[in-house]
């Protein structure tokens, strides 16, 4: 992604370890259901079902132009390695 707006990896070390493989885990918070939604379709491309949560709640543009608490980025638990690997890479337009 270019220009000013990062993607937040989130530390997947400080969570609790997963149970089971069909477990969500959080793999990036950012500020809009647009930005997730892009993150949602790169990982879709790929092979890797994604999931947004907390797309319809806390929204305030008028006064914050962005959503309170972020729009979280799931992925199974058995795809966090690659998930993260392809969030590093930086692609050229």
């Amino acid at each position: 992604m270019r220009g000013e707006k990062k993607i937040r990896i989130v530390n997947t070390s400080s969570l609790p370890p997963a149970h089971n493989d069909q477990e969500l885990i959080t793999i990036a918070r950012v500020n809009t259901p647009f930005e997730g939604h892009i993150i949602k379709e790169r990982l879709a491309a790929n092979g890797i079902p994604a999931f947004i949560r907390f797309e319809h709640g806390g929204a305030i543009p008028e006064l914050t132009g962005n959503f309170i608490g972020g729009v979280e980025v799931q992925v199974p638990v058995m795809h966090e390695e690659t998930t993260l690997h392809l969030l590093s890479i930086e692609y050229e337009d």
